[in-house]
């Protein structure tokens, strides 16, 4: 009945997914970097939902459990960067320079939000979707480089 949605493969490449959500060597395609954004989506939402549910029961545990969820995604999120820009050919250090800024721009940002807005949180965000839209959108180096494999198949040669 769902023969159309069969994927050789798939089961692989989710299996690798998960095995490398928290392992910052390597290299991760395009198509590893969104899967992992999808995930994060979902898993906030899904996250949000059970906090909330639970904040109503026990307040404690919500705060408890939303501190952990932020904590969780902002590791898998650095660490999927620091994959993505492998794939890319840089150093994965590159995010010691764009995680601060951000922070910084975040905490310049809270003293600013009974404006409705400011330019300092805008500037953050722009800073977020450019590298967003860089480290998802940007084609990795084909084959090998210094941090391994192309995490892309590549085709056989074809027999002489």
């Amino acid at each position: 009945m769902f023969e159309f949605l069969y994927c050789p493969g798939a089961t692989m490449a989710s299996n690798e997914f998960w095995r490398t959500l928290f392992d910052p060597r390597g290299r991760r395609s395009r198509a590893g970097f969104w899967a992992y954004v999808g995930v994060s989506v979902v898993g906030y939402i899904v996250f949000i939902l059970v906090g909330g549910i639970l904040g109503l029961i026990v307040p404690s545990l919500s705060v408890v459990m939303f501190g952990l969820t932020l904590l969780v995604m902002f590791v898998g999120s650095l660490i999927n960067a620091i994959r993505r820009l492998h794939d890319l050919g840089h150093s994965g250090w590159w995010m010691a320079l764009v995680v601060p800024v951000q922070i910084l721009l975040a905490l310049a940002s809270f003293g600013e939000s009974h404006t409705g807005g400011s330019a300092v949180a805008g500037l953050q965000a722009l800073i977020g979707l450019a590298l967003l839209v860089w480290l998802g959108c940007i084609a990795g180096q084909a084959g090998p480089n210094r941090f391994g494999e192309s995490p892309l198949r590549q085709p056989e040669p074809a027999a002489a």
